[in-house]
């Protein structure tokens, strides 16, 4: 099973947009730019980060992820 399947079954719709932003920004340009997620307290911000952390290491990117 990809790992895109579990993510979509595991977040809600708004988190799964993120992660599906956050994921073209990151193919589109690997080499320049930064992202920003904003959201109330709660709303799954650090758990969104969390999946494109593991986005990121599974597809060997260099980057920082705070």
């Amino acid at each position: 099973m990809r790992k895109d399947a579990v993510v979509m079954s595991d977040l809600t719709s708004d988190q799964v947009n993120a992660y599906d932003v956050c994921k073209e920004f990151i193919d589109k340009d690997p080499h320049k730019g930064f992202i920003t997620i904003t959201g109330y307290a709660g709303t799954g911000k650090t758990t969104v980060l969390a999946y494109v952390y593991d986005y990121l290491v599974s597809h060997k990117q260099q980057r920082v992820a705070v």
